[in-house]
């Protein structure tokens, strides 16, 4: 993994500082992804973003202070994992609200990984999947959500109660056909 962030970085000074730093500070990294989310595969995804965007702005992290360097880094992870736990908490939620709508949808939904869920959810109208990214994974409302797309508030949640309701179908016909 070290390979792809120093390939993000200019120089051999830089690249030998960052890779420095990954090797003192990656296990500290982990550490507090991993309280935060509990999980090895998201506090890995935590600190490669962390560290993917460290490597992207190094010209300026570089320049941080030494005893200033290990506070900032944990504050960077730390934000990446709580990114990730935000993201988790809107999914779960989203399984939530289509449970309510209707309980065969969720059963189907139950069945299905995350690659066949993105399958179904490509096969959406695009008007719907607007809507269902913006307010359920970007976790906009439905106010921000209308003025981003210029629609009024009521169509939003006509395509909100639609898409969800269309989505459900969908997975149940995939269970269905199996």
């Amino acid at each position: 993994m070290l390979g792809v962030y120093l390939s993000v970085i200019e120089t051999d000074d830089l690249k030998s500082r960052f890779e420095e730093l990954y090797i003192k500070y990656s296990q500290l990294m982990y550490a507090v992804a991993f309280k935060i989310l509990k999980n090895n595969e998201d506090a890995e995804d935590a600190v490669h973003q962390s560290f993917l965007n460290i490597a992207r702005h190094f010209d300026k992290v570089n320049n941080i202070s030494r005893q200033d360097i290990k506070p900032y880094l944990v504050v960077v992870v730390r934000n990446a994992a709580i990114n990730i736990l935000r993201s988790n908490k809107r999914r779960e939620s989203f399984i939530q609200e289509l449970s309510a709508k209707d309980n065969t949808a969720v059963e189907a939904f139950d069945n299905y990984g995350y690659n066949e869920l993105v399958e179904a959810i490509k096969q959406l109208p695009q008007m719907y999947k607007d809507v269902l990214f913006l307010h359920y994974v970007e976790d906009f409302s439905v106010k921000e959500t209308a003025e981003m797309l210029n629609l009024p508030k009521g169509t939003v949640y006509k395509r909100i109660e639609r898409g969800k309701a269309v989505l459900a179908d969908i997975l149940e016909e995939v269970q269905n056909g199996k």
